[in-house]
């Protein structure tokens, strides 16, 4: 007979919230390029939908961009309205827990935190910005979070969509996992960026290389041992 397997909870209480909280922290991280990313593929396809204008063709890419690619703003709008509709959601859970000067900074723009269908900013940069400073206040309160059961579905469905984005607006800014490292200590090619608690006893975890075979970790500037492949 197989034997059942006992949940890793089980064995260690506080391994479900710490990967809880990578994961949380992963994803959120995904957010402001991508937005950064979509905002800007959305405005140059504006630009080449034009057709109220004298243009001689040239036969560039702004002439000839594919009509099926106008999806990176509806993409931005959609990404960007789960990402309100979350926090939102926070807020009205944890609300009693906060100061009254201790709301995230989309709150204050009624246009954007009262609208059913919010859009980022049209500026991709300061779309990136406000994004990173909503995910830097869901990540600040994510010991407020965590235990909101309620919320889960919520997020994962988020979680989803910016996997699902990720994949198909694979930019040079986005961010990504980059190629295992030779573990100074084991030997093994399995060291990977991780996120980890932070110094000092700070909740507020912080990026390292970590192996994954033996657990040693580095500073991230550290971390860039050479590949297996660099040292064949």
């Amino acid at each position: 007979m197989t034997p059942s397997l006992i949940p890793l909870d089980a064995i260690d209480p506080e391994a479900r919230t710490l990967e809880w909280r990578r994961s949380f922290e992963w994803h959120l991280d995904q957010v402001p390029p991508l937005i950064e990313t979509l905002s800007t593929l959305s405005i140059t396809l504006l630009r080449a939908s034009r057709v109220d204008q004298v243009k001689v063709s040239g036969g560039g890419y702004i002439d000839n961009v594919p009509v099926a690619d106008r999806g990176a703003g509806i993409d931005a709008d959609e990404l960007w309205t789960w990402l309100v509709a979350y926090t939102r959601a926070v807020v009205a859970w944890i609300e009693p827990q906060l100061q009254p000067d201790d709301r995230p900074t989309i709150a204050r723009d009624a246009r954007t935190w009262t609208a059913v269908a919010p859009h980022p900013d049209a500026d991709p940069l300061s779309a990136r910005r406000v994004a990173l400073l909503t995910i830097g206040w869901l990540i600040d309160h994510v010991d407020m979070i965590e235990p909101i059961r309620e919320l889960d579905a919520h997020a994962e469905t988020m979680f989803k969509l910016i996997r699902k984005l990720r994949g198909i607006h694979r930019g040079d800014s986005t961010a990504r996992r980059q190629r295992p490292r030779v573990c100074g200590v084991c030997g093994e090619c399995a060291v990977l960026i991780d996120w980890i608690d932070g110094s000092n006893g700070s909740p507020k975890p912080v990026q390292v290389g970590r192996c994954k075979v033996c657990g040693q970790t580095y500073a991230t500037a550290a971390a860039a041992a050479p590949t297996e492949k660099e040292i064949n």
